[in-house]
């Protein structure tokens, strides 16, 4: 009776430490592809102000997108 309650033990132990690191590799590509996404809308409005639109419109412009995806 001991062995199965270790075992069932055992199990459950690697079934949360599992669970703990999915997760946490989950949360961690989330935020790095967040940071990508943020980094790509400020290369955007950069070439946008390089090529002489105003701020406004480089958002203006972002916000269209945005709502067409």
């Amino acid at each position: 009776m001991e062995i199965i309650t270790i075992i069932g033990t055992g199990v459950s132990v690697i079934g949360l430490v599992y669970m703990f690191l999915r997760n946490f590799k989950m949360d961690i590509n989330k935020h790095i592809d967040e940071l990508k996404q943020r980094q790509d809308f400020q290369d955007d409005r950069m070439f946008l102000l390089c090529t002489g639109k105003r701020l406004q419109d480089a958002i203006k412009e972002e916000r269209m997108k945005k709502e067409e995806i």
